[in-house]
């Protein structure tokens, strides 16, 4: 009689602890990173002389309902994203540099600047078109210095940006490290901590953005983390990662406290990186190189040439200075324009032949094949190519990422119509159970009655 009782008993608290199942997924049908829950039940038994006895239904265990395959394929495709919206953003701030809304940069400058060695050319006595020479020089010097420092601060954004991404990492490793602690002790209890499984995936997640890290389930739960194949996080607790970079150098590089060196992959750190030490660095080295072409070709020949009023051979540049940040003009033709030289022979004010080269100099390709101007569109139009090639790969792996999403959700997501259904299904199951409590007890009533 008393085997009557202990299977309704067990009944009555399998659906129970079902139906609270049950509850905690509705109440959470809409709170971000849940994962669905499900009651495992098995039938208990009881071997007695070799056989089985029912003895009711037991709870197993709590499921979490999730695809481990899909979430590391998630986490591949959010690692991707990271990177190329973060090359994304920062080759629109190359890009918006660059171009101008007004159309007068760096190319048209560059244009009108020659230009106005032709006019020159033509009107060598006359000191407004000297006066229009100079103002024209001056322009695509600042045009010259103001993307140059432009440029420098991007570089300076993405470091900072960089290092903030660093301690995240880090911040995202000690979290990591506590939900670690705080799981495997439920786990030793025997109450698996599913909410902090949900948060481990969660910060997860976040770390792939930033870094390409790999993850190991251990058995009661706990992960262990890689990032460039060497551990960062495992049962011994976190790695601090730290960001070594050197002042006025295009360097970035991240140490562990144990003094290793980690390659962050992919993701949006990694992202930053490249564009401190490759990126950037690139299109001011292109930047610096037209500069030095300028100073040198248009030196070499206006230092052949004269003034209006001596003999004296002066170049048009400082020659000092012939980086993109440091290109300026001559100062004793900024204090004299009429020390411009346009005549190849001292003495002849009307010779401009000297003017005619240096505005021949538009056509010459003296700089990676190409002429100036060439130079200057290419530059110019890169980012924008670069940026549209960006946005593609972007759609084409968001369109993958969601898909991806889609799957995970159709089996760790909350279906309410689904879950109403078994909650009417365990409340069924109770209600049973509770008859066969109270047919049991009137069994044993009528069988006292006997006695």
């Amino acid at each position: 009689m008393s085997s009557i009782f202990e299977i309704a008993k067990s009944g009555l608290f399998a659906s129970q602890k079902a139906a609270s199942t049950v509850s905690h997924n509705i109440a959470n049908a809409n709170t971000p990173g849940y994962t669905r829950e499900r009651s495992e039940l098995s039938a208990a038994v009881l071997r007695r002389n070799g056989y089985k006895i029912g003895r009711g239904v037991t709870i197993e265990t709590i499921q979490r309902l999730r695809n481990s395959l899909t979430d590391q394929q998630i986490m591949g495709k959010e690692n991707d994203l990271g990177g190329l919206n973060e090359r994304n953003r920062v080759y629109q701030q190359i890009e918006s540099t660059l171009t101008t809304d007004a159309g007068n940069g760096l190319d048209t400058q560059l244009s009108d600047f020659f230009a106005a060695f032709s006019d020159l050319a033509n009107n060598p006595q006359d000191i407004s078109v000297r006066n229009v020479m100079l103002s024209k020089a001056q322009t695509l010097t600042d045009t010259f210095k103001n993307t140059a420092h432009n440029l420098e601060d991007i570089a300076r954004q993405t470091k900072h940006s960089a290092k903030s991404r660093v301690d995240e990492i880090n911040s995202l490793l000690q979290n990591l490290d506590k939900l670690n602690d705080d799981i495997a002790r439920a786990d030793a209890a025997g109450h698996p901590d599913l909410n902090g499984k949900d948060q481990q995936l969660s910060q997860l997640k976040e770390l792939s953005k930033l870094v390409d890290s790999k993850f190991i389930y251990n058995d009661n739960g706990t992960i262990e983390v890689r990032i460039g194949g060497i551990t960062v996080l495992n049962d011994e607790g976190a790695s601090t990662v730290t960001a070594e970079t050197a002042p006025g150098e295009n360097v970035f590089r991240l140490r562990l406290d144990n003094g290793k060196l980690i390659e962050t992959g992919n993701g949006s750190l990694a992202a930053d990186i490249y564009m401190i030490t490759e990126g950037i660095p690139d299109y001011q080295q292109k930047l610096d190189d037209m500069a030095q072409a300028l100073v040198t070709e248009i030196n070499d020949i206006h230092n052949s040439g004269y003034g209006l009023n001596d003999s004296v051979q002066r170049t048009f540049f400082d020659a000092s200075n012939v980086s993109a940040q440091s290109i300026s003009i001559n100062e004793q033709l900024l204090k004299n324009p009429e020390n411009i030289a346009a005549s190849s022979e001292p003495g002849e004010a009307g010779n401009g032949r000297i003017a005619s080269e240096l505005n021949a100099l538009k056509s010459e390709k003296i700089l990676n094949g190409q002429t100036m101007v060439s130079n200057a569109i290419e530059l110019i139009s890169e980012p924008g190519t670069r940026v549209s090639e960006l946005k593609t790969q972007i759609e084409t792996h968001e369109s993958a990422l969601q898909l991806l999403k889609n799957q995970q959700q159709s089996q760790s997501g909350v279906n309410i119509d689904e879950e109403l259904t078994d909650l009417i299904k365990y409340q069924n199951a109770y209600q049973a159970s509770a008859r066969v409590l109270v047919a049991g007890r009137q069994m044993y009533d009528t069988l006292l009655s006997i006695v």
